[in-house]
């Protein structure tokens, strides 16, 4: 939760700054970013969680929709064509609105008794990973010696949950 909410953090705040500074792009297709941004993790969401998809199957998400936000964080500062943009913003934007709910999905799950503890501990990381995101974010985009850094850093941080969130199909077995 915390590593997810950081990763769409810093893209928000980045994206924003690379948008206005970078590209010239006006307020209105900044906004029009933002609102594609949050339509794809609607229409996600009612995907993933419709009759269409069994819950159970959700587990085996969490590690490619890692992998996709990584990819597109990448792909962003290497994108100046406002429509290839527009599909790399579209990516992240999935692969953030599916992951939340199916950690909240997950947690609560697994939890048992313990459900409002576990999922009053994952709000909290999910907070705390968009605050620190969301100030990385800014600080980093300023770094002159690392260009791209609010992007490369995030993604690599991203990169690097794929590989235990591998394991979790295995451990997220549903209980009987």
């Amino acid at each position: 939760a915390f590593v997810v909410s950081a990763g769409v953090a810093v893209f928000e705040v980045a994206l924003a700054l690379r948008g206005q500074r970078e590209l010239g792009l006006a307020a209105g297709q900044i906004a029009a970013m933002f609102t594609l941004c949050s339509g794809v993790m609607i229409a996600v969401q009612a995907l993933v969680f419709s009759p269409l998809v069994r819950p159970v199957f959700t587990r085996w998400l969490i590690a490619p929709a890692l992998a996709v936000m990584a990819a597109g964080l990448v792909a962003v500062p290497l994108t100046a064509d406002f429509g290839v943009m527009l599909g790399v913003i579209a990516a992240i934007a999935a692969s953030a609105g599916i992951l939340s709910p199916i950690l909240t999905y997950w947690t609560a799950s697994q939890a048992g008794h313990r459900s409002g503890a576990d999922l009053g501990r994952q709000t909290a990381f999910a907070s705390l990973g968009a605050a620190a995101g969301s100030a990385a974010g800014g600080v980093l985009y300023d770094v002159a010696w690392l260009p791209n850094a609010s992007f490369v850093l995030m993604a690599a941080v991203l990169g690097l949950a794929v590989w235990p969130a591998l394991t979790l199909p295995r451990r997220l077995q549903p209980r009987a």
